[in-house]
């Protein structure tokens, strides 16, 4: 086998793209890599592309299949097996069926795809969420340094990766996800959902988040610290999600008297999340976020948004004009937010202008264009 770099085919060129997970788990990360795959194949058609992915399974990944995409789903019930399964799968397709450009899209692959790039002479870029690249150990400092580019997800994380993973900031660029303007809406239906939670005249102020003890910084626990210091009566907090810190949560809403203004809802489908999004007042999630792709879809169902003031949050917020910003650490400025939404005076609680200067910045038109570079750059010698 030849242990050099091929030429790059720039009329009909071959990708690879090695994912985490896609369709079979819901989080940010799985929705920015689905919003990647459906739109780069459809606007490249001709391009050669084979889909890695550890955690779904062949059959949730079969919709993508086309005479030029294969598709490779490594999950299984036992971790390591979906490991070496996604082992042998890039062994093949990197290195046996050779490939123009590898698009990681996780850190966790970045090394293993980087000791293959040393033997088999190929590039590949990475793709930077967050919180995964701002604590590098060895071995994902080794896969980062080796990408021939990261595609950071906002300007915080792109400041993060030059800082503490020492990557050139001039070969970082910002990749933001797309805000799915045809399903997020503005909605004026809002009776029938505050009838399911037995929701009179109270404002609704509304959280989707995983809630794993290892993502506490999440604010759920904040947000209910500031619904102490509020007349309780004028609000209700509904939570969507499920997981292993959920437990606490519940306990902490006993310790602090709200729970009757606190409804933890569990795991939502899609219809009902957009159906949940619609129907709040307010979108509270005082995080440490990467991006937070949430924060745009309640932007599109026209909701004032409070995020955290320190993380990647002020992208999609586009540096406070859209949004409140605020310590995540702090109930009191949590309060003080919600308070000032209520009120109504802001531009920032104005349901039409926040969903139309989303779609300026964020929309389909502004994505594609994105891809468009992306490809570009990723089939530069």
């Amino acid at each position: 086998m030849p242990f050099f770099k091929n030429k790059v085919n720039k009329t009909n060129p071959r990708f690879v793209f090695v994912l985490t997970a896609a369709y079979s788990h819901r989080g940010g990360i799985e929705k920015f890599n689905q919003q990647l795959l459906e739109c780069w194949i459809k606007l490249f058609p001709k391009d050669e592309i084979t889909i890695i992915v550890q955690l779904d399974r062949t059959k949730e990944l079969s919709h993508l299949r086309s005479p030029k995409v294969n598709v490779i789903g490594c999950g299984n019930r036992w971790s390591i097996v979906s490991k070496i399964k996604m082992g042998s799968a890039l062994f093949k397709a990197i290195c046996v069926n050779r490939t123009d450009h590898v698009i990681v899209g996780h850190v966790s692959w970045s090394f293993f795809v980087w000791a293959l790039s040393k033997v088999y002479r190929f590039h590949y870029s990475l793709i930077v969420h967050g919180i995964e690249v701002f604590y590098p150990n060895c071995f994902k400092r080794r896969g980062i340094s080796g990408a021939k580019f990261l595609w950071a997800n906002s300007n915080y994380t792109q400041e993060q990766c030059s800082n503490r993973c020492r990557y050139p900031k001039e070969k970082i660029i910002r990749f933001p996800p797309l805000a799915e303007e045809t399903k997020f809406k503005i909605s004026s239906f809002k009776s029938s959902l505050k009838d399911k939670f037995k929701i009179s005249h109270q404002k609704v102020l509304f959280t989707v988040a995983r809630l794993d003890e290892r993502e506490k910084y999440k604010g759920v626990d904040v947000v209910m610290q500031a619904l102490q210091q509020l007349k309780r009566d004028d609000f209700v907090y509904i939570i969507a999600g499920s997981g292993s810190d959920l437990a606490r949560l519940q306990q902490i809403a006993k310790l602090l008297g709200v729970s009757q203004s606190v409804r933890f809802v569990g795991k939502q489908d899609e219809q009902s999340l957009l159906e949940l999004f619609q129907s709040a007042d307010i979108y509270v999630m005082p995080s440490y976020e990467g991006f937070g792709i949430v924060y745009l879809e309640a932007l599109l169902c026209g909701v004032p948004v409070i995020s955290g003031n320190r993380d990647g949050s002020s992208d999609p917020l586009q540096n406070g004009k859209l949004g409140f910003q605020v310590d995540r650490n702090s109930p009191a400025e949590v309060a003080d937010a919600i308070l000032e939404i209520e009120k109504g005076d802001d531009r920032r609680c104005q349901p039409e202008w926040l969903r139309s200067e989303t779609v300026r910045v964020f929309g389909q038109e502004k994505y594609t264009e994105r891809i468009k570079v992306m490809r570009s750059i990723s089939l530069e010698n």
